[in-house]
């Protein structure tokens, strides 16, 4: 019977026979290890994953049910032709009204294409078909920039943004050389 020989191993050497004292020796050395690693690493780098639950209350306390969305860090992308627009959750006044003034000039005429935003950026990629008054046709991409209001969750060691609201005020990013 296998009770009969754990009670006989037990009986004979303090140990059951399938226990090794090395696993006490490397339980030991994985807690040392990790207890190293979080004192050479600042409290941002393995707290911030543990406050998400928190950064998803706070978002939700200021956005209500766009919260999720303003979790996610991925950027909205939509084609106004099809009837897409900005979430009226964080997006106060669309880029697309400034892209086109910016392009605007006599005999042209732009149509909005595409239109690409980041929340926690407050940059707005806007792509347009501009048609020249010879015919001539080209997409252009014109970079925005938002003044905005930050959602953010007030920790110990930092103040984490979460998202920004109310973007709007847009105005163009001048190309890079």
């Amino acid at each position: 019977m296998p009770w009969q020989r754990w009670r006989r191993a037990r009986a004979n050497h303090g140990v059951r026979p399938n226990h090794h004292p090395f696993r006490r020796v490397l339980l030991i050395a994985w807690i040392v290890l990790g207890a190293l690693v979080l004192n050479l690493l600042p409290p941002r780098v393995w707290l911030t994953p543990l406050v998400a639950p928190l950064a998803l209350v706070e978002a939700s306390r200021e956005l209500g049910l766009a919260a999720p969305r303003c979790l996610a860090a991925r950027p909205l992308a939509y084609d106004p032709r099809n009837g897409g627009h900005a979430d009226r959750a964080f997006v106060a006044d669309p880029p697309e009204g400034t892209a086109v003034a910016a392009l605007a000039a006599p005999g042209r005429t732009v149509a909005i294409e595409w239109v690409q935003l980041d929340y926690r950026d407050t940059l707005a990629i806007v792509w347009a078909r501009v048609r020249e008054a010879d015919g001539r046709e080209e997409v252009r991409e014109v970079r925005l920039r938002a003044g905005a209001q930050i959602v953010s969750l007030d920790l110990p060691w930092q103040e984490m943004m979460i998202c920004n609201k109310n973007l709007g005020g847009w105005r163009v990013v001048p190309d890079r050389p």
